[in-house]
């Protein structure tokens, strides 16, 4: 299946999803970066607004896609215990993921193989949080475009967190990193911007 031109969300409507799932910070001091951030493909997001610390469960309950409310479902294990790999750390601030691709063209080639594809063209992959971040902003993505891996949220064994449609609604779980799966990318951004 083709990856779909990817319509972006505005600077106002993302910080308004942000706050709809609790997130009180200042966004405002990174409008001039989103304004000024460009999509190097059409099927990318220009930019894409995080807050860390984000209640996965709530924010995932926001993300309606074909009628359904997402679920954190990663049995037996939860978000919190999978941490950034090194050189992924996340800003403590919100800041900007800029020119986010979903990673279909790494449909069908493992979790393992992606990131060192990745990292050759100097692309960072995305948290949990990222990538939640991303679905809330863009619900439709996991059926209108592809489910994706978050290759940069791991933890001392071989499971990547990964999202994706599961009996017919999103689903943030977790898959195998030397496992492939022709309907499942690899998220990955240029840069993290931050003020």
């Amino acid at each position: 299946m083709p990856a779909a031109t990817t319509t972006a969300p505005t600077f106002d409507e993302q910080a308004a999803l942000l706050r709809s799932v609790g997130v009180g910070a200042d966004l405002e001091a990174l409008r001039p970066y989103a304004d000024n951030a460009a999509a190097t493909d059409p099927t990318h997001l220009p930019f894409v607004l995080v807050a860390g610390g984000l209640d996965l469960d709530a924010a995932m309950a926001h993300v309606i896609a074909k009628g359904k409310p997402g679920r954190v479902d990663m049995t037996p294990l939860r978000p919190h215990d999978f941490a950034p790999i090194e050189g992924t750390e996340p800003p403590a601030s919100p800041y900007l993921l800029l020119d986010v691709d979903l990673g279909a063209r790494f449909r069908n080639a493992t979790p393992e193989a992606a990131l060192i594809a990745l990292r050759a063209e100097g692309r960072t992959p995305l948290t949990i949080d990222e990538g939640v971040s991303m679905l809330l902003q863009v619900p439709d993505a996991l059926h209108a475009r592809t489910a994706y891996s978050l290759l940069a949220s791991r933890r001392a064994d071989q499971r990547v967190p990964a999202l994706w449609m599961s009996y017919g609604a999103p689903r943030l779980g977790w898959c195998w990193d030397r496992n492939p799966h022709t309907w499942l990318g690899s998220a990955s951004a240029a840069a993290r911007i931050t003020v």
